[in-house]
């Protein structure tokens, strides 16, 4: 079926898109499958293909307490930022959704839901300046509290856009049927609406966390030798001199995002078993 309307839509220029869009494909994931053996050549410099197959350089890593440092902060930082932009986001999806069911409010609903996609879209190095004005005011500039503060911030509507795709799929017929048996607006959020939309929740939890783990432009602003993450250590590096161990850290860096989606899939694939289950 989706071939045939493939076929109706493109006609005889399908065979012209479909070969264009693998070479850009392929394109794109060139940069990738490169970077894996450069990070395991046995020289001291970059090269491709490398001269010997070794794992000097992973092991420079992890005995580097610098490299493992900005790892471990990078971790902890995309951690606390994707706790609070999921906690924040699914609370203004849930209220967003509650508050477009009044008709006197939909204007209002339609102006927030505005205001919460603009982090995506307002300029990212204007905006890193701005938060570090702000906490340069308040204090508190040299901690892990204003990357945290930003990356959330920033991570925050793909939260709320994919948690929002999902209510918006729930029938608002559960939500009246559940008020109508008395049901408290807490336990209609936490028993009927948030059950329908896990799978959302994890997916923009997912997106979060990479944007959080691989953000650089507000980590640079606020970066100490306390608080440097991973890619401001890859981008810092960089500038200085280009080593194998620049290629170890770039797959470092893919393994835990490839390990995220991993795991959400696991948790959701498990999550479906086990209702399958007790159906």
């Amino acid at each position: 079926m989706a071939t045939h309307g493939f076929r109706q839509a493109f006609g005889w220029s399908r065979w012209v898109i479909v070969p264009l869009g693998i070479v850009l494909a392929l394109f794109l994931l060139l940069p990738i499958v490169i970077i894996v053996p450069t990070s395991l050549t046995a020289s001291s410099f970059v090269e491709f293909p490398p001269s010997g197959i070794s794992g000097r350089w992973y092991s420079e890593f992890f005995s580097d307490p610098v490299w493992t440092d900005a790892l471990r902060t990078s971790v902890t930082i995309a951690l606390e930022a994707t706790l609070l932009a999921t906690l924040v986001g699914t609370a203004a999806a849930l209220g967003l959704r509650h508050l477009s069911a009044r008709p006197q409010a939909a204007r209002y609903a339609r102006s927030l839901r505005t205001l919460f996609i603009l982090p995506a879209i307002i300029p990212l190095v204007g905006y890193a300046l701005g938060l570090y004005n702000v906490f340069g005011f308040v204090g508190g500039s040299t901690s892990t509290t204003p990357i945290v503060v930003g990356q959330a911030a920033l991570a925050f509507p793909l939260v709320f856009v994919t948690v929002a795709a999902g209510l918006a799929r729930v029938p608002p017929n559960l939500t009246k049927a559940a008020f109508s048996l008395g049901a408290s607006w807490p336990k209609v959020v936490w028993r009927v609406e948030l059950p329908l939309v896990v799978r959302n929740i994890v997916a923009g939890a997912v997106f979060a966390l990479a944007l959080a783990f691989d953000e650089v432009v507000i980590a640079f602003f606020f970066n100490s030798p306390t608080n440097t993450t991973l890619p401001v250590e890859l981008f810092v590096t960089a500038r200085e001199s280009v080593t194998p161990i620049i290629a170890a850290a770039a797959v470092i860096v893919m393994l835990v995002a490839l390990g995220t989606v991993g795991l959400a899939w696991s948790v959701l694939t498990l999550k479906s078993r086990l209702e399958g289950g007790y159906r």
